[in-house]
């Protein structure tokens, strides 16, 4: 999915702030919520190769988290940064780049800068395809409050289905390590 798609699909499939009441938000995180979800665009910016360099270059998707991803975070470490590779997002406390030369998108260790211990998708067009996903099921599955433990064990059956297909959207191997696993709150990196 190229960057300008997934932001329309973003914002066209936007919660509405009934749904976001719904599940128990109050008025001011609502308000951030919605905003979160408008990824306006940045002035100037030529489009980039990599879809995902592309998103977070010619889009402000500072507000924009889905599942633990926090898009484009703006308190990125310098000890993060390093040469041949481009830091586009945040899973909870790791950095996940895009390696420039081959464009694989990597969850890299947060005390540990040097290593790239997963492969999250194997290009940034990958990586929205299964982001994507993970913001749909969400969409389908939301947390609601008083979710009874029949409600909870169907949502989390749901989510094991989704997990092989956010890694068949990334391009990852049927034997590969799954970190999309933890996304859909099925497992632990």
């Amino acid at each position: 999915m190229r960057a300008d798609e997934f932001v329309w699909r973003i914002r066209a499939a936007a919660p509405t702030e009934e749904d976001l009441r719904l599940q128990g938000y109050s008025a001011a995180t609502i308000a951030e919520e919605a905003r979160g979800y408008a990824c306006p665009a940045r002035s100037g910016g030529a489009p980039e190769a990599d879809a995902l360099v592309d998103l977070v270059s010619r889009y402000d998707t500072t507000r924009l988290v889905i599942g633990f991803v926090e898009f484009n975070a703006t308190d990125i470490p310098n000890a993060w940064l390093r040469p041949g590779r481009t830091i586009v997002a945040r899973w909870e406390s790791d950095p996940i780049a895009v390696m420039q030369g081959d464009g694989r998108v990597v969850l890299i260790d947060h005390a540990n800068p040097d290593s790239a211990y997963r492969l999250c998708a194997v290009d940034g067009s990958h990586f929205l395809d299964a982001m994507w996903r993970i913001f749909e099921f969400g969409r389908r599955h939301p947390y609601r409050p008083g979710q009874t433990p029949e409600d909870k064990a169907f949502v989390h059956g749901e989510a094991l289905k989704e997990v092989a297909m956010c890694a068949e959207a990334a391009g990852l191997a049927t034997d590969a390590p799954n970190p999309y696993e933890e996304l859909l709150g099925c497992g632990s990196r």
